[in-house]
């Protein structure tokens, strides 16, 4: 397969329409890429596959160690087009808050812009493979407002018979350290794959989810973060079923929802209502 072939295959998600609520759920995530259940991600996302991303998405991939020959697999940094805050530490997790451009709008409007931002949530682990020791990375998307309303793994078709099977120790947590660089200033979302800022600036936990602090990074802003609660194997219509309802005709969205079908970007709609306003004065 040439370089042109590999790049006309558009790559799914590892899982659509999921919460990762705890170290258990990624690991069995990643349980099902080891045993080739789900897919796992060999290159970085082209713009058509960063369409894929919304709230429920999930991405497991390799991290490629960055002297290895550039013929070798896996990815050396995660790739998704956004711009995003400073990494805060929850637990094992990292979370990062998409940055958005400045925007007028009432405040009706604004809250619910603000409420539509994505969350990434990242979890590193170590895993022994035939060929070696492998790093692995999940990341997850949410939102403020779907977190606690996405499906949780005991009802995947997939992921919830493997919750009691993930064999004890073959992954081993990343730790994190204090060396993260952040996020890439020049808004295309490149991050390196480790390394989170961890200083003792606290800020409240998610709902619904334990009590645990989370950190952020020295001198920062503190920005809002309190979320409401190549494998030739495939996911099925669970993980379908949500992207077969997104055709090539769509513009790229900064948000996407779990619904049935892509809602309109709140500011195309305040954008629609002013031009109908003037409209009808005219």
């Amino acid at each position: 397969m040439t370089l042109g072939d590999l790049m006309d295959t558009v790559q799914s998600p590892t899982a659509t329409t999921i919460a990762v609520h705890s170290i258990r759920d990624a690991q069995v995530i990643l349980y099902a890429v080891y045993c080739q259940r789900l897919p796992k991600i060999s290159r970085r996302l082209s713009v058509r596959e960063r369409q894929q991303i919304h709230s429920g998405s999930v991405f497991v991939w390799e991290e490629r160690d960055a002297f290895a020959d550039s013929s070798g697999e896996g990815i050396t940094r995660w790739t998704d087009g956004r711009r995003w805050s400073p990494s805060r530490v929850r637990d094992e997790f990292l979370f990062y808050v998409e940055q958005l451009p400045d925007f007028d709008a009432d405040p009706a409007m604004r809250q619910e812009i603000l409420d539509s931002r994505l969350i990434k949530q990242t979890y590193s682990a170590f895993v022994n493979l035939p060929v070696g020791r492998r790093k692995w990375h999940l990341v997850a998307y949410h939102t403020d407002t779907t977190r606690d309303t996405l499906p949780q793994i005991q009802f995947h078709p997939i992921l919830g018979p493997l919750r009691d099977n993930v064999p004890e120790g073959l992954f081993q947590t990343a730790r994190v350290s204090k060396n993260h660089a952040r996020s890439e200033p020049n808004g295309q979302g490149e991050q390196q794959p480790d390394h989170p800022q961890n200083t003792p600036a606290q800020l409240a936990a998610p709902s619904g989810s334990p009590s645990t602090s989370v950190t952020e990074a020295p001198g920062e802003t503190v920005l809002p973060y309190t979320p409401d609660g190549k494998n030739g194997h495939s996911q099925g219509s669970y993980a379908q079923s949500q992207l077969s309802r997104r055709g090539d005709d769509l513009a790229p969205l900064i948000y996407m929802r779990a619904s049935p079908y892509p809602p309109r970007h709140p500011i195309d709609k305040y954008a629609l209502r002013s031009l109908d306003c003037r409209m009808r004065i005219l």
